[in-house]
């Protein structure tokens, strides 16, 4: 895609729960899972990166090292943790080197990521 708009419309046209909040350039995107479960994924941008991102929640510390783990065989994304405790999944991609497919498939797969980590460290859909 060349702009930031392109992969804004296309999120906010083919995901059925979507927002876009122009004060923070920020789009929210409800994934809806496989299992019946769902995922708030949110994606925004910093130049010329576009950030994909599933919060997880608060993942024990004694967990972070097993959730990294997890996270590793996926070969997929990294696992970010704020001072609160709270964590999440994160993926980036250069805006140049994305398609509709390409946006279909990180979303998927951070939402994926998050939602398993999330019932397995955190018992819960929390996000």
């Amino acid at each position: 895609m060349k702009s930031w708009k392109e992969v804004r419309d296309y999120i906010t046209a083919n995901y059925e729960i979507s927002e876009y909040y122009e004060e923070y350039d920020t789009i929210t995107a409800m994934v809806f899972l496989k299992n019946g479960r769902k995922q708030l994924t949110v994606v925004t941008r910093r130049e010329k990166m576009i950030i994909f991102v599933s919060v997880i929640g608060d993942i024990n510390k004694n967990d972070i090292k097993d959730a990294l783990c997890d996270l590793a065989e996926y070969r997929y994304g990294r696992i970010f943790c704020k001072e609160d405790g709270e964590c999440g999944v994160a993926h980036s991609e250069e805006l140049e080197n994305l398609t509709e497919e390409k946006i279909d498939e990180i979303l998927k797969t951070v939402a994926v990521c998050a939602d398993e980590m999330e019932e397995k460290y955190i018992c819960d859909d929390v996000y």
